[in-house]
């Protein structure tokens, strides 16, 4: 997270279109655009701010965590993955309901074996999503790689794309377990089964209340499974990313290495960057945030006065 990255992003699906400046001066950055508007977490020490890029205003904080490693949208589901210095991994979703609805879904700490040969929390520094089979494939600051399958999480997330239209509830009770109506589970699938992301008039939304969504995911297991890990790399991991045809997954780390693994997590491909003389060249990064960040605040302003 030392560079600080401005990019222009212009994103269409369906009827919904956004223009989105994304700032990446803090911690971490990213940003969703399946909403009618795009919604950016921008994370600073333990705390991350939703800021709808529309409007370009703040619609809420999320705060539970000690200071952020990274935050991630989840490919652009209504889902923010907070990982933090305490070892933490949050789970929250953006529900758009009228008043908005932040809410937290899980929540759970990462542990690898420490040089005594015991489990010990460590923080995860990086993950990605692969969407062709739903994994979340995390570094850790010791080199190991965790991997998660979210299938049944990601199910919930669905509900609440586009084709969803969700009615505010003031009465929901989150974590308690629900079997369903008939009703409810053909809701369910209704949803699950629908166009999510063309929406006309011959395809209207499907109206499902807030506290029957919470009911619907009372009843499933969103919890991640654990698949597999593995030391990839000595003195910790730096980056992870994916690619899902064909299913490939990337780690570089501290040991100067990038290793490419395929879909049954197998190294197949390494590349050794020790050699490698840009590793040798000296950047002061203190001060290179500080440019950036002073940067993008100067085109944020620029941007409110437009």
């Amino acid at each position: 997270m030392a560079n600080v990255d401005i990019l222009l992003r212009s994103s269409s699906f369906g009827k919904m279109s956004a223009n989105a400046i994304l700032y990446r001066f803090f911690f971490s950055v990213s940003s969703s655009v399946y909403f009618p508007a795009v919604y950016t977490g921008m994370a600073d020490n333990g705390s991350v701010t939703l800021i709808n890029m529309k409007s370009l205003s703040s619609e809420g904080t999320l705060s539970e965590h000690k200071k952020v490693t990274i935050c991630k949208f989840l490919d652009d589901y209504p889902c923010l993955v907070v990982c933090d210095q305490d070892c933490d991994i949050h789970f929250w979703t953006i529900i758009l309901t009228k008043p908005k609805r932040v809410m937290k879904d899980y929540q759970f700490k990462n542990y690898s074996t420490n040089d005594n040969n015991t489990k010990e929390s460590f923080p995860i520094k990086c993950f990605c999503f692969e969407k062709k089979n739903n994994i979340l494939f995390m570094g850790d600051e010791t080199g190991f790689v965790k991997v998660y399958n979210i299938t049944e999480y990601i199910n919930y997330l669905k509900l609440m794309l586009p084709c969803a239209k969700i009615e505010y509830t003031s009465n929901i009770e989150q974590n308690t377990k629900t079997e369903l109506s008939k009703e409810l589970k053909d809701l369910k699938n209704k949803l699950l089964n629908s166009d999510k992301y063309n929406i006309s008039d011959n395809s209207p939304q499907i109206v499902i209340k807030l506290s029957d969504l919470i009911s619907i995911k009372n009843s499933m297991n969103i919890k991640p499974v654990f698949i597999k890990e593995w030391q990839a790399h000595k003195n910790g991991i730096s980056s992870v990313c994916c690619y899902h045809d064909p299913v490939i997954y990337i780690s570089a780390g501290h040991d100067m290495k990038v290793h490419i693994w395929n879909e049954k997590f197998e190294l197949i491909g390494n590349l050794t960057t020790i050699t490698d003389v840009n590793w040798k060249v000296k950047i002061n990064i203190e001060e290179k945030k500080k440019k950036e960040k002073e940067y993008a605040k100067t085109k944020y302003e620029e941007l409110k006065k437009s």
